[in-house]
């Protein structure tokens, strides 16, 4: 641990070996923690408003999935808004892009 940590950094970067350890009231810390913060970082990866609280579930559902891979390697915020990045980009990848009509389009 360096030294400029305090006892919050510490436990945060614990908070993955407890979830991978399935550790039900850590995961709901750390989605009550970060919950709103991935739903902004989501729209702002320009998901549609629809699909926000979807992709939300789907990165928590990841988290808990792989929480024991963790490797301490990064803050766990950096590593959640990764994995966010992630789903946000799965979810655009399965919307179906809405085409404008061009003015080279023949009239309905």
């Amino acid at each position: 641990m360096a030294a400029h940590d305090t006892a919050a950094d510490a436990e945060e970067r614990r908070r993955p070996t407890r979830i991978g350890a399935r550790d039900r009231a850590t995961f709901e810390q750390l989605y009550e923690a970060y919950a709103r913060r991935v739903a902004a970082f989501v729209r702002d990866v320009v998901v549609p408003n629809e699909l926000t609280d979807e992709v939300v579930s789907d990165t928590m559902i990841a988290v808990w999935c792989s929480a024991a891979r963790f490797r301490g390697q990064s803050r766990v915020a950096t590593w959640l808004l990764g994995i966010a990045h992630h789903k946000a980009l799965d979810a655009l990848r399965r919307t179906p892009v809405m085409r404008l009509p061009s003015s080279s389009d023949p009239p309905p």
